[in-house]
Parts: structure tokens; sequence; C-alpha cells
């Protein structure tokens, strides 16, 4: 990528309302986020949100579920076994990617 591009990319990171990640790598924090967004987008539109023990992971067709503690490595899709918690987790990512374009475009409208 040109340099502009990852600059312009790393300067909507830093001004993305949040909490830091920084003390759990750098000090002994035990607590942190109780969920964590990723929202990668691009022509797939893959996306995540982790929260407790599970991760939910989808792009424009698929969706799927894991539990991280039973299966760190993600190889059981749990979302048929468990579709309430998949909507949870599904619901959970569309309000927070709605609130992050609400304030990339300055608030409200």
């Amino acid at each position: 990528l040109p340099f502009w591009r990852c600059w312009t990319f790393f300067v909507k990171i830093l001004f993305q309302k949040g909490k830091s990640l920084l003390p759990l790598l750098e000090e002994d924090a035990t607590e942190h986020h109780s969920e964590l967004f990723w929202n990668i987008g691009g022509p797939k539109g893959h996306w995540a949100v982790r929260q407790g023990d599970w991760k939910v992971w989808g792009d424009k067709k698929t969706v799927e579920l894991y539990n991280l503690m039973e299966d760190p490595s993600e190889t059981t899709d749990l979302s048929k076994a468990n579709p309430e918690k998949t909507q949870k987790l599904y619901d959970l990512h569309q309000a927070w990617h709605r609130e992050v374009q609400l304030s990339e475009k300055g608030g409200e409208r």
C-alpha cells in the first residue's frame, strides 16, 4: 500500500473513540474490553466480534460462531448449534458499525 493510504487508515483509527489495548500489553492488567470489534471491510466485507469466550466472524455471505476457550484454533463453527448467541453477537456488530459510521460522518443525522 502507498504510504498515504496507510497513514489515512491510521488517522481514522487514531481518532475513533474507544479504549486502548496498550495496558494489556505493557502491564499486568487483567481486565479488558467486554467486547472487541473488527471491521476489515473491503470487497469481502470481513468483520468479527469477540465477547468473553465467544467470537462471531462474518463476511457478506457467511456468519460463523466459535467458542475460543474450547476451540482456540476456530475449527468448529457453532453458529447452527447456537443461533441465539450468533444473532446476539451479529447484532452487537451491526450496532457498533452504525455508530462508527456516524462518528466518521460527524455524529447523528
